[in-house]
């Protein structure tokens, strides 16, 4: 049984959209293990997780990706929302 996904945050902006969840879980094999509880509701999502967590992006896009979700850090979301 599929668990709705609660979005955190969902911005618009130029006909540009982000549907994002936000993750501070210090631990990456927890935030994969809850996002692939869900795969259909990770299809277009956009994970964020704090900057200081960015070397774990990597590996949670190799994880999650599949799914059609895509993990960026904070910072990287404000630079992408900006230059939209």
């Amino acid at each position: 049984m599929a668990v709705r996904r609660q979005l955190d945050l969902h911005i618009t902006k130029n006909g540009t959209t982000w549907r994002v969840d936000v993750k501070t879980w210090a631990d990456p094999q927890g935030i994969a293990e809850q996002m692939r509880a869900d795969p259909e509701g990770c299809s277009g999502l956009t994970v964020v997780i704090p900057e200081h967590l960015r070397g774990y992006t990597a590996v949670l896009n190799r994880v999650l990706g599949p799914f059609g979700a895509r993990v960026i850090t904070d910072l990287d979301l404000i630079a992408e929302v900006r230059a939209a």
